[in-house]
């Protein structure tokens, strides 16, 4: 007796905070997915992206803005 298996394939969301972004490239990694949005949101040059889980079928992952620099 054999079992299949079924193989789910994940979609992934781009979050900055509270706002979701439509993933513009699934197929790339998601640092440069984010990278894409960078025209209107210049702080994603720099951002630190992390993988924040999985919420059922969906990967999320999020950039979060560098730290502000102070000169001191």
């Amino acid at each position: 007796m054999s079992k299949e298996r079924e193989i789910t394939t994940l979609q992934r969301q781009l979050r900055i905070g509270a706002t979701v972004l439509p993933d513009p490239a699934p197929d790339k990694p998601a640092e440069e997915a984010f990278r894409m949005y960078s025209g209107t949101y210049a702080f994603l040059e720099v951002a630190t992206i992390r993988q924040v889980g999985v919420e059922g079928d969906i990967m999320v992952y999020e950039a979060e803005k560098p730290p502000a620099q102070t000169k001191g």
